[in-house]
């Protein structure tokens, strides 16, 4: 085995540049070949016979070509540095592959159709993996090992596995990394029955990197277990960054009984954190979850503690078109941060390659999200005694009988810079349990809420549920603050408020139309919700040097005239507009 080893993607140009550069195949021996082009003409008549040449003497290169069928395969790699290119039409075709040669497993037994042990680092490009007939794990690709397996130009598709539908990862002797390129589909595999990771499983020290163009995981399903994507158990991490293919996300249409689209969780007893961290690399497409939909709760989304830490940091996203009993977006008893990162807590070094999304429609957006059940009475986020924070974030087109966020939280939840506007609640927009609740610089305008009250802390409660810095222009018959129990108490320090009558206590909130200037909530300049600083001697809106908060639509600051210089930085808002 060769000692020394360039990253998978490196490997690939290397070996297709020499093929290029080289006008004999065999003047420099680039890669042992499969095919069924007759004797003497291929190095083996079967992939395991080439893999087993290259682990004896190099080239660390097999080339699949689709000069013939390969079907009923369960094939092994053990401690071995190897890089498997597919598509060449012949043994003797030099040029870069454009199209796949397809490795079937059907057939060969219940198998997985790869196997990679030991430590072993495999590069895998222009195949098709497909057909495994339900093995224990892995039915696609089996990983019990350490090292890194990357994927570029591979699609893994219709297989089967008891769990790890398409891939399945548990490492062995060290860290493994499972790297998703270019153009890499895992798509339409299953878990088996009570099995979980549809489409990929992840566990040990495991560390799924998706950050490719054209990649995406699809239409996989754990219809009785958990992550019909993607399932993490700690000390597993995953970061994802793909922009997704066309109109759809790099998560997409998966089932599951809970977190069909990801599902992680922490280590158990052994007390090992899981963490996902979601990421835009693309400005224009943001890293987006669609379309997933679980039997069971959180089908975007499931963070679950099991007795260790789970981690979900979102940075950047679009959330849209997901379906669930309950939580339809989200279900959490771990940690949730969005666009926030206290304490470091969200430091994947994957971040380093994150950008902002373009501000508009998707950006930060949760929204056309459902709730199938209404009869659960909970939220499209969900939260159950863990951490809730999020940032710069958009609600928009939710349609539910129940909750935005219904918070069961222990870590006084926080919800700042954001849109709550155009979504559809039979009861409160915010349903608050077991803590404290903050709401700041948020806009929430034209809901409709059939019970005509917008926030609520649960009846036996004497929790404050705090509006700072916020704009509420709602229906005049909405209550803000649903106290029926009389325990909990609505603080409002320097807010617009629809409603003041059921403010508890608090310093600088009045009523008054905040005067917006279009759909998008923008403001006119004589709304009173802008606030700058008065003339020496003046005063604003209620008599006070400054108060609620100040909104500028437009960059630079040229609403009509006026220029609004507070004295403080700007801070970036969801929907494109800066706050002051």
């Amino acid at each position: 085995m060769s000692s020394a080893r360039l990253p998978g993607a490196q490997v690939l140009l290397v070996a297709l540049a020499l093929l290029a550069a080289t006008p004999s195949a065999f003047a420099i021996k680039i890669a042992y070949t499969v095919g069924g082009d007759g004797p003497g003409i291929c190095d083996a008549a079967n992939i395991p016979a080439a893999i087993a040449l290259a682990k004896a003497n190099p080239p660390h290169v097999v080339h699949v070509t689709r000069s013939a069928a390969y079907s009923a395969q369960a094939i092994t790699i053990d401690s071995q540095d190897l890089l498997i290119v597919g598509g060449f039409t012949s043994c003797s075709d030099f040029s870069e592959p454009s199209v796949h040669t397809t490795i079937s497993g059907a057939g060969n037994g219940g198998q997985s159709v790869f196997t990679v042990t030991g430590i072993s680092h495999v590069t895998l490009s222009h195949l098709t993996i497909s057909d495994a007939p339900s093995p224990l794990k892995g039915g696609g690709i089996n990983v019990l090992g350490a090292g890194s397996l990357d994927l570029a130009d591979v699609t893994v598709s219709n297989n089967q596995a008891t769990s790890g539908g398409g891939i399945y990862v548990s490492t062995s002797g060290g860290d493994e990394t499972l790297t998703l390129n270019d153009n890499v589909l895992i798509q339409d595999n299953s878990a088996g029955s009570f099995g979980d990771g549809g489409g990929i499983y992840l566990a040990g020290t495991a560390h799924l990197l998706m950050s490719g163009s054209g990649t995406q995981v699809s239409t996989n399903h754990a219809d009785s277990g958990f992550g019909g994507g993607i399932y993490a158990i700690g000390p597993a991490q995953a970061d994802i960054g793909a922009p997704g293919i066309g109109t759809h996300g790099a998560i997409y249409n998966n089932t599951a009984d809970s977190g069909a689209g990801i599902f992680i969780e922490g280590g158990g007893s052994a007390g090992l954190a899981a963490s996902v961290t979601l990421f835009t690399t693309d400005p224009a497409h943001p890293v987006f979850l669609d379309s997933n939909v679980s039997f069971g709760s959180g089908s975007a989304l499931f963070v679950n503690t099991n007795g260790a830490p789970a981690i979900a940091c979102l940075f950047d996203v679009r959330i849209s078109g997901n379906s669930a009993p309950i939580g339809s977006v989200l279900s959490s008893s771990g940690q949730v941060y969005m666009n926030t990162n206290p304490g470091g807590v969200c430091n994947s070094a994957a971040l380093a390659a994150a950008v902002r999304c373009t501000p508009g429609p998707g950006c930060n957006e949760i929204s056309g999200n459902t709730d199938s059940n209404p009869q659960q009475g909970v939220g499209l986020i969900s939260t159950n005694g863990g951490t809730l924070q999020m940032d710069r974030v958009i609600f928009r087109g939710l349609n539910t009988s129940v909750h935005a966020i219904a918070s069961d939280g222990q870590s006084m939840p926080l919800v700042s810079n954001c849109l709550i506007s155009g979504n559809h609640f039979s009861q409160e927009l915010i349903d608050v349990t077991g803590s404290d609740f903050t709401l700041d610089g948020c806009t929430v305008a034209n809901n409709t809420v059939d019970s005509h009250f917008l926030f609520k802390v649960a009846t036996g409660n004497a929790h404050h549920f705090v509006l700072t810095n916020s704009i509420i222009a709602e229906a005049a018959n909405y209550k803000t603050f649903n106290n029926a129990g009389g325990d909990g108490i609505l603080e409002a320090h320097y807010d617009l408020l629809s409603d003041t009558s059921t403010v508890s206590q608090g310093d600088h909130f009045f009523y008054a139309d905040p005067q917006f200037l279009d759909a998008d909530y923008h403001l006119q300049p004589t709304s009173p919700a802008i606030d700058f600083a008065p003339a020496a001697g003046g005063v604003d809106v209620d008599g006070n040097p400054r108060d609620v908060v100040v909104y500028d639509d437009l960059t630079p600051r040229d609403i009509g005239a006026q220029e609004y210089q507070i004295g403080v930085p700007d801070r970036f808002f969801a929907d494109g507009f800066e706050r002051l």
